[in-house]
């Protein structure tokens, strides 16, 4: 019986994660679109209506926030060549 629940709560695990992945996928989908009809938001006004944006796609209120932050994240730059 352990090792019955134990495969549902590791298939549960496994089925939240997939559906984690599919939620940022489509997340960085909608920003792309949003990003060629307006640009990156620059004031609270457009990303109040970003965040709109993103939730018409049904993307859970968590889901955006997690990828604005990763929007916002200073991303680490490789090393220029000379």
């Amino acid at each position: 019986m352990a090792n019955q629940e134990i495969r549902e709560n590791m298939k549960e695990e496994k089925e939240a994660e997939e559906l984690e992945e599919k939620e940022k996928a489509k997340a960085k989908m909608m920003h792309g679109q949003w990003m060629q009809k307006n640009g990156m938001p620059t004031n609270e006004e457009q990303w109040t209506a970003w965040f709109q944006w993103m939730k018409s796609g049904n993307l859970e209120d968590q889901t955006i926030r997690n990828f604005y932050q990763d929007l916002m994240t200073p991303q680490p730059q490789a090393p220029q060549r000379r």
